[in-house]
């Protein structure tokens, strides 16, 4: 019997290197393969991340079944440094999946601490439908220095609030582009009214 696609291409990443390895892995990897392929991919998981630090993986250890994946991101966790990109996968992962608060305390630190900060706003901005991420990322659209973070925290704030459907999809991006720069101003007290206009729904004809 052939592989699923979801197979093959976990198989890949795990052997890319270079520019292919920053690709990441595919999010819905264990939805999409089979039945069959379970308890292997399973297997793979596991030992990549618990025995050769595979730390991108960590997105799929509170999935498994066969072993205790919350367990295993926090037993990794206590051994990483703030700031640091290990960190951000693994309390991603757990926030993610517990919604505890010292995990998200976790990623506001990598924020504050790292020179990259657009990876932290980048990645909660995807869980900003989460009432304790929404609100960071309302702070950092206000008061970051950087345009680019700003702009990132933003479209997280409007995929909330569903403005916008999907985040990563590009053509709606374009679609929405307009709206978005609207957002983008580097007068502090013109981004806090912005955000007193869309809790005020102001701007609800820009959902269609």
């Amino acid at each position: 019997m052939e592989n699923s696609q979801a197979y093959i291409g976990l198989i890949n990443q795990l052997k890319a290197t270079g520019r292919k390895k920053l690709d990441g892995y595919y999010p819905l990897t264990l939805e999409n393969i089979y039945d069959w392929e379970r308890d292997e991919v399973e297997d793979i998981i596991w030992k990549n991340f618990v025995d050769r630090n595979e730390i991108g993986l960590a997105q799929f250890l509170p999935k498994l079944k066969k072993y205790n994946g919350i367990e295993a991101l926090k037993t990794k966790l206590n051994f990483c440094i703030v700031p640091s990109g290990n960190s951000v996968d693994i309390a991603e992962a757990l926030y993610n999946a517990t919604e505890e608060k010292k995990y998200l305390d976790i990623l506001k630190e990598n924020y504050r601490l790292s020179n990259n900060k657009m990876v932290v706003v980048s990645r909660l901005s995807h869980l900003a439908d989460k009432s304790e991420v929404y609100s960071f990322l309302v702070d950092v659209y206000i008061n970051d220095s950087d345009s680019v973070i700003r702009t990132c925290a933003i479209e997280g704030i409007l995929c909330a609030k569903g403005y916008i459907q999907d985040i990563d999809d590009i053509k709606e991006f374009m679609k929405k582009k307009d709206f978005i720069k609207m957002f983008r101003t580097e007068n502090i007290d013109s981004r806090r009214n912005m955000i007193k206009e869309l809790k005020s729904g102001s701007f609800e004809n820009y959902k269609q």
